[in-house]
């Protein structure tokens, strides 16, 4: 199967288009200057996907000691089902492991099935829930976690 998208750092240019995904798929939003300070935050990585050169989807992740916690992971309705989310995933895992971090986490909606499916396919397991996470609407947070074989540490660099 060919790659459904090329997997990048994001970029200033990037940011309306990530802010358009923000809005389109989320109930409660990054705000713009949120995003914009995400793209500059030294522990903060921000991958986008492209596809026919427009971006696709994008995902927050930020690095804490040993651990990689995904913010943030959106793709446009329009490229769901195209493996672009399951793309986004694997690049943060491959990078966490490169940088020598041990385990991976993330929350997601307690009603998102699609996204808990894939997850669990990607190797996550639910360790835990967080009540009322979320605000809008008001809904519990699965907490998912993936152990990492960490390959060798790396210093971070958010150009590549």
């Amino acid at each position: 199967m060919a790659d459904p998208c090329l997997i990048r750092v994001a970029h200033p240019d990037d940011l309306a288009a990530i802010a358009a995904i923000e809005h389109a798929v989320f109930t409660d939003p990054w705000s713009l200057e949120g995003l914009r300070s995400a793209l500059d935050a030294p522990a903060l990585r921000v991958l986008v996907a492209e596809r026919d050169g427009e971006v696709a989807g994008y995902l927050v992740s930020q690095l804490v000691l040993d651990e990689v916690e995904i913010q943030n992971l959106a793709v446009t309705p329009a490229h769901r089902r195209m493996g672009i989310g399951r793309a986004l995933i694997l690049r943060a895992i491959g990078e966490a492991a490169a940088w020598g971090v041990r385990r991976i986490s993330l929350e997601v909606r307690q009603s998102n099935e699609a996204a808990q499916r894939l997850y669990t396919a990607l190797g996550f397991e639910s360790v835990s829930r967080r009540r009322d996470y979320y605000q809008r609407p008001r809904e519990d947070a699965i907490v998912l976690v993936r152990g990492i074989a960490p390959k060798r540490v790396s210093s971070i660099d958010k150009r590549t």
